[in-house]
């Protein structure tokens, strides 16, 4: 297989990976330059051991036999499974003969006699046909409800409640400003709630996150917590990623999770969460951590000046880090996150250091970019064959009052990886599996950064990225680790997973596109392992 360069492998490294000599010299006077250690001398961490993974055969998810609902009085649930202990919202239908449509002029009592195992909660008194109440399932297991009306109209459903191992998000908002939210995603609104965690309280204004993930039927949601209601953590704002697009709802956690055990880049956590909203439960969803100011307290990091790859339409089509002719500009293309530097900093890095042709580039490359961790960075990326980070889902920050005041990159919504590429015309991940993509995508011209090219340009540095690239396969992204990991998931989320109605794949095809997984993996590493021409 033939790519622009050669690339001859694949490792992660650490974060703090490029080391100074000595401290800078103070601003204004020439700095002190960087060297590059041996690349056996960075701070690698010591590969992870898979250890014992839970006792699973196979990737199935939990299937038991579960009736669907019938009759003429509609007891409608979020899911026919539904874990103990929870008070689900159960809506009661009664509808009429011939049509099955709502029986609105039907007021009266409903009776519903809840099998051992099972409480209501509420007045089983029907209103133009409809009433609510809650249910809790006491005990796991295969339950029955019943349920008639005076003149004989009958409705049975079967639920079969599970314990979930997963921490639970309950979240109380007004059901019309909801669906308001959700057919109108890209109108940025927002709407008052409570969000319930650990059976704390939050009052919150939440919307719609990411992007193109918008549109997708299962929504992701951005929490900010109002002020002065903070999670013990210190966070405020809270990010839950759907992963609709991702039929493993794996990709994304996976890829955070290599860049934890390969390098010391600050990396957001992820934890799966049992999400419900008025009661009903949404779906089995990912907490993502949020980059902002209280994630980089939490790693002992100040402010510094930090910014996100977030292009806006009008200027997608331009290189990454291309000089632009008017400064306001970048305001449209980086998005500024944190800092009092404006971007000052970050043009001069774009206009004056990755422009200039001298014979120095790569000592000023190396005092103004922590080269190491970049090319970390972009080896963990091309282990991945993650290409969505070359002009956007990517955080850079530098710290100016810092004696190491260079730009490091963070990794940000790596979903788009194993295997996965974006397809346009069914907007949407393709359903083809790809393990041959360029690791050098990104080189310029084409979908470009003008900072990957310039790094990739040095042939010192090709031949580093390379040698971290083999690295990052051999020890950091096994097939065992990655069978070990998706298995942990499972034990903790299958029965959460499977009750699951939005998400995207179906209970039959999920363990073959976990096991594509692992395929991508061993095909991932036979082709960049080796030496490419």
């Amino acid at each position: 297989m033939s790519f622009p360069r050669s690339l001859a492998g694949l490792a992660l490294a650490g974060a703090a990976a490029c080391l100074p000599v000595d401290e800078p010299d103070p601003v204004g006077e020439e700095p002190t330059p960087y060297e590059l250690p041996p690349l056996d001398d960075l701070p690698w961490p010591p590969p992870p051991d898979p250890g014992e993974s839970c006792a699973r055969a196979d990737f199935e998810l939990p299937a038991p036999d579960v009736a669907a609902a019938v009759g003429l009085v509609h007891l409608g649930l979020s899911s026919g499974l539904l874990p103990v202990g929870v008070s689900e919202r159960m809506d009661v239908e009664v509808r009429r003969i011939g049509t099955g449509e709502v029986d609105v002029d039907f007021d009266g009592a409903v009776q519903l006699e809840p099998p051992p195992g099972v409480t209501l909660e509420g007045a089983l008194e029907a209103t133009a046909g409809e009433l609510s109440v809650g249910v809790v399932f006491e005990t796991p297991g295969l339950h029955r409800l019943e349920s008639r009306v005076a003149d004989g109209r009958t409705g049975t459903v079967e639920v079969y409640a599970y314990e979930s191992e997963l921490p639970r998000w309950d979240l109380e908002v007004d059901e019309a400003e909801f669906a308001a939210m959700v057919a109108a995603p890209d109108d940025g609104i927002r709407v008052a709630g409570t969000l319930a965690i650990d059976g704390v309280d939050y009052p919150t204004t939440l919307r719609i996150h990411g992007g193109t993930s918008r549109a997708f039927p299962k929504k992701s949601l951005r929490f900010d917590l109002d002020p002065g209601s903070v999670l013990p953590t210190g966070q405020n704002h809270l990010v839950l990623r759907a992963e609709w697009n991702d039929k493993t709802m794996l990709r994304n956690h996976l890829g955070m999770q290599l860049f934890r055990d390969a390098t010391s880049l600050p990396t957001p956590a992820t934890e799966p969460v049992h999400f419900r909203i008025g009661g009903r439960f949404y779906g089995l969803m990912w907490w993502v951590e949020r980059i902002d100011g209280d994630f980089l307290r939490r790693r002992g990091l100040a402010d510094g000046s930090m910014y996100e790859g977030e292009p806006e339409d009008d200027f997608f089509a331009f290189d990454a880090f291309a000089p632009l002719d008017d400064p306001a500009d970048y305001r449209q293309v980086y998005m500024h996150k944190k800092g009092d530097e404006d971007y000052a900093g970050l043009i001069h890095l774009i206009e004056d250091v990755l422009t200039t042709d001298s014979a120095d580039f790569l000592e000023v490359l190396l005092a103004t970019v922590d080269v190491d961790s970049y090319l970390v960075y972009l080896a963990a990326m091309a282990a991945l064959q993650n290409q969505d980070h070359v002009k956007k889902n990517f955080y850079l920050r530098r710290d100016p009052a810092a004696s190491d005041d260079r730009w490091v990159f963070y990794p940000w919504d790596v979903d788009l990886g194993f295997g996965h590429l974006w397809s346009a015309e069914e907007s949407t991940t393709s359903e083809e599996m790809f393990t041959d993509g360029d690791p050098h995508h990104g080189l310029c011209p084409g979908f470009c950064s003008r900072l990957m090219t310039r790094v990739w340009e040095e042939p010192e540095l090709g031949e580093r990225y390379e040698a971290m690239v083999r690295r990052v396969l051999r020890d950091y992204l096994t097939e065992e680790l990655v069978s070990a990991r998706a298995r942990d998931f499972l034990c903790r989320a299958d029965w959460d997973l499977a009750a699951d109605v939005r998400k995207r794949s179906t209970a039959e095809e999920y363990p073959g596109r976990v096991d594509e997984l692992i395929d991508f993996v061993r095909a991932r590493s036979e082709l960049l392992s080796g030496e490419w021409e």
